[in-house]
């Protein structure tokens, strides 16, 4: 290749990976004054905005399928093409015709124009996925292996079908140097793609039997990858990936979430099903995705192109902000213990709460019990004393924050600390919005997110100091619709999205935050629940879903969970079975609540 400065065209340059790569083009050069691109052109039917706008860089808007691309190219003598342009993940409308279109005949018509202008040197980004998702792949895919793609996969059709227009054109036109760069899943700060929405997930889902191994690139590697092709690296196809792979369980480990496998057939019929009925956008094929990922050897990228990348495929999972968590929050590595610790419960006089004052202290701990009903308060330190058990009943409102204070440092003067936080005061409401009056759900909001607020600010400083556990009671509400209850879901969904932005504010310092969700649990909160007008205990039967839940099974599952820092716990089949249903399938979920909660309305 000519030892010149290049003169360089990027397609996709307005994209994630484009703007990073023309960004490091135009650095200068180790020479005082010297550029090391002579001219650089960015294309993309994207006008880029202005903090992306470089000097010395010329941005044009072009489509890589438009006729227009060769004058481009002869009109700046551009002599390296770098085409980056591609649908990775599409966009609401996108169809398989027009990402065809953008994929093979962009592609082409790049081919083509780079060989009517006389350019020297095509850079291509192509992926792993040409390889293909097949059960018969290799353990480790290395350059030799051939490219099958997946028809049911566009991406990884189309990648097969570019490479294959690759190919030919060596072939027939060995002049233009091709250097081809097979990407695995690329991660960095700004990444956002399908794998990145999985990782996302509270819950891993993985095919039974199959470790779903993932080989990880650096967003920098892969554009150090690319410069080395652009300033004189060998000509030739490469994997560009980090070394090693992480199976999905190891990823969940990382990531101190569950890894749930569910058999092939299970889940093949299941995206079979929702894909019908056009509740999934992701059919049976995706268990193949799943199943069979290929997994890119890189010897050949280090040894015979050069380059080596920075961070292999778990520094590069690491390294990112926004999937890795403290090492001090792993569940496999945090145990905390109720013998000889100190609990606070609020809500702590009935129900739930009565369950954890019990559970908590003959497991150990000196337990202050928070509550505002008094008579309640009296009867458990009565019952207490009996079993010989060292309760500090205290009444408190949570809607008020100093009455919130109050207790936090009445408790610490009795037994100078607080290692267990359980924020678990609640009330429901019973009723359909068009018949609730305003101060109803505030009133619900009040008790149930505020007081949990109230007593967390509380306590807070007195928990970072000993690393301890903060417990957060919510509900299958949480993350599902409950009918007649809007206010009541509305104060749990709030719950999680506090306690859930909490939780990596307080990691460093060892402090674990639980989310947990029962589905009905056997106690009064339904009977002394509020209706429209904001009068408690006025209701007919309670109806619910699923068998109600003992409360002191349901203490105890809660305590071990928090023990072992758990994030979240679902607690009961039909906690499990919401969590899934109205994430996989919200409207058929919907239709099924409605369905079986409609006595509750009257219908």
């Amino acid at each position: 290749m000519n030892t010149a400065a290049p003169r360089v065209l990027v397609t996709g340059a307005s994209g994630y990976l484009g703007s990073l790569l023309v960004q490091a083009l135009a650095q200068p050069g180790s020479d005082a004054g010297k550029r090391r691109c002579a001219c650089i052109i960015g294309t993309d039917v994207r006008e880029p905005p202005a903090a992306a706008r470089l000097e010395g860089v010329v941005h044009q808007i072009l489509d890589v399928r438009a006729p227009g691309l060769r004058e481009v190219l002869e009109r700046h003598a551009i002599d390296t093409v770098v085409h980056l342009a591609a649908i990775v993940t599409p966009g609401p409308g996108s169809n398989r015709a027009f990402e065809h279109s953008v994929d093979v005949l962009g592609t082409r018509n790049v081919l083509d124009a780079c060989l009517a202008a006389g350019v020297k040197r095509l850079v291509v980004t192509s992926s792993g996925a040409a390889y293909g998702y097949h059960a018969d792949n290799p353990g480790w895919i290395d350059e030799s292996q051939p490219l099958r793609g997946n028809v049911e996969f566009a991406y990884s059709d189309h990648k097969r079908q570019v490479e294959e227009l690759l190919a030919e054109a060596r072939r027939q036109h060995p002049a233009l140097e091709q250097v081809v760069l097979r990407v695995g899943t690329i991660l960095g700060e700004g990444t956002r793609n399908q794998i990145t929405a999985l990782l996302e997930k509270p819950v891993l889902i993985a095919v039974r039997g199959s470790p779903s191994p993932f080989v990880f690139a650096w967003d920098r590697d892969v554009v150090g990858a690319i410069e080395h092709a652009v300033f004189g690296g060998p000509a030739g196809a490469y994997n560009v990936a980090g070394d090693g792979a992480l199976t999905v369980d190891e990823i969940a480990k990382r990531l101190g979430r569950r890894c749930v496998h569910i058999p092939a057939g299970v889940l093949r019929a299941a995206l079979a099903v929702l894909h019908a009925l056009r509740l999934s956008r992701y059919g049976p094929e995706q268990v193949n995705f799943l199943r069979y990922r290929p997994v890119l050897a890189n010897r050949r990228l280090k040894e015979e192109f050069g380059y080596r990348p920075q961070k292999t495929s778990a520094e590069v999972f690491e390294a990112l902000p926004s999937f890795a968590r403290p090492r001090a929050t792993v569940m496999t590595r945090v145990r905390h213990d109720l013998n000889g610790a100190v609990a606070l419960i609020t809500g702590a006089a009935s129900g739930l709460g009565l369950a954890l004052v019990r559970h908590t202290a003959a497991a150990g701990a000196r337990v202050a019990a928070l509550d505002v009903d008094r008579a309640g308060l009296d009867a458990l330190a009565a019952e207490a004393t009996t079993r010989g058990h060292e309760v500090l009943a205290l009444p408190c409102d949570v809607t008020d924050r100093a009455a919130c204070e109050g207790a936090v440092a009445e408790t610490v003067a009795r037994f100078g600390r607080i290692d267990w936080l359980f924020a678990n005061a609640g009330i429901s409401h019973h009723s359909a919005l068009a018949h609730t009056a305003p101060q109803v759900i505030r009133r619900v909001v009040e008790i149930n997110f505020f007081g949990a607020v109230h007593i967390t600010q509380a306590a807070l400083p007195h928990l970072l100091a000993r690393g301890g556990a903060l417990v957060a009671v919510s509900s299958v509400a949480g993350f599902s619709p409950l009918l007649a209850r809007t206010g009541y879901a509305a104060s749990k969904h709030a719950l999680h999205g506090f306690f859930d932005s909490l939780r990596p504010e307080v990691a460093a310092a060892g402090l674990t935050v639980t989310l947990a969700c029962p589905s009905f649990v056997d106690t009064a909160i339904d009977r002394h629940a509020l209706d429209g007008r904001g009068h408690a205990g006025r209701h007919a039967a309670r109806v619910v879903v699923g068998r109600p839940l003992a409360a002191q099974d349901v203490a105890r599952r809660v305590c071990d969970a928090a023990a072992r820092g758990r994030s979240r716990v679902l607690i009961g089949r039909t906690a499990h079975l919401a969590w899934w249903l109205s994430r996989l399938t919200p409207g058929v979920y919907e239709a099924l609540m409605a369905r079986r909660m409609r006595a509750e309305l009257g219908a």
